[in-house]
């Protein structure tokens, strides 16, 4: 099983469900909430330019990423 597999399942059950709670950074107030839907598309997004850039299962690579946001989404789309 792969540990994203729960997220595209919710997705598939209840795509407009929110799935993701992101302050902005506008201001304290300010926040994004991502859908599954939107969720599960991003992640396959982000693997598919990690597998254009050469990025294949077993390759060791360095990402500097801004946020913990781009982290969840970068571990995600790895796996």
């Amino acid at each position: 099983m792969n540990y994203t597999d729960p997220i595209r399942s919710k997705a598939r059950e209840t795509p407009d469900a929110p799935a993701l709670f992101r302050h902005a950074r506008a201001g304290p107030n300010e926040h994004t909430v991502t859908t599954y839907r939107d969720f599960d598309r991003t992640i396959d997004a982000l693997a598919a330019r990690f597998a254009s850039a050469g990025i294949a299962r077993g390759s060791v690579c360095a990402l500097a990423l801004d946020g913990h946001g781009a982290t969840l989404l970068a571990a995600l789309a790895l796996g």
